[in-house]
């Protein structure tokens, strides 16, 4: 049972990927659409890499903690994804 402690929170974390890579594409359309040849360069393809990183790292890490949390959960505390929720 401990080794399945955080796996509903760790499936969640799949959702950094799902924010990632659309924001990511999003970034780069829009260099794109911002040049005269419409072609993105390397430095518009890291800005927009590093700033999808971003997005996706700071709409999606409190899952990490939450994960973090249920566990280490110690007999007693919340060890399922709503309680240690609501708990933090």
């Amino acid at each position: 049972v401990i080794f399945w402690r955080g796996l509903t929170a760790s499936l969640m974390g799949l959702s950094h990927v799902a924010v990632q890579f659309p924001v990511y594409e999003y970034f780069k359309q829009y260099a794109r659409n911002h040049r005269e040849d419409n072609r993105e360069t390397p430095l518009d393809l890291l800005l927009s890499s590093g700033l999808s990183k971003m997005v996706a790292s700071i709409t999606t890490y409190p899952h990490e903690v939450i994960r973090s949390r249920m566990m280490d959960a110690r007999h007693g505390l919340a060890t399922t994804l709503v309680p240690t929720t609501v708990r933090i």
